[in-house]
């Protein structure tokens, strides 16, 4: 399901080479559906900002190689999802952003194929994502204590 899809779970993954999917759970995306919509008054945000950070999740943990080919689930925002995702690699990231393109996989993929099979709960993801993961990437938190401010130990 979509990130929209609030009532069915989603499933991201890659075949090249490498076999990886993640998966996070219709509930989490409620919750953070939620917050988008009342804390940060964005509801339409929300459906790009958690795409691209399990875009990011999945491709941290597959460290793909060479051009990684993204479905087209949101033509239009590519840009935005790109955006996003430079932001979440910050400096690091350069080589990776330039390996993405956006593309109609279609159904004969095998991502297509392994993101479908944990769908149907045929096989287990390799990752589930959960709010923490997926809150800790669009809403990075500096802690800052008193020992940051004037170079001590904290109590």
């Amino acid at each position: 399901g979509k990130i929209e899809q609030t009532n069915k779970d989603t499933v991201l993954a890659i075949a090249n080479g490498k076999i990886f999917s993640i998966l996070l759970k219709a509930r989490d995306k409620r919750l953070l559906q939620d917050i988008f919509r009342t804390v940060l008054g964005k509801q339409r945000q929300y459906i790009y900002e958690v795409f691209s950070a399990m875009l990011y999740i999945l491709i941290s943990n597959a460290s793909p190689k060479g051009r990684i080919i993204v479905d087209k689930e949101y033509p239009g925002h590519e840009s935005l999802i790109k955006l996003n995702l430079k932001n979440f690699y910050g400096d690091s990231g350069k080589e990776i952003i330039r390996n993405i393109e956006f593309n109609l996989i279609g159904k004969l993929s095998p991502a297509h194929d392994v993101a479908s099979r944990v769908f149907q709960k045929k096989i287990k993801p390799s990752k589930i994502v959960t709010i923490k993961d997926i809150k800790s990437i669009i809403f990075p938190q500096k802690k800052i204590g008193y020992s940051d401010i004037n170079g001590t130990e904290g109590s």
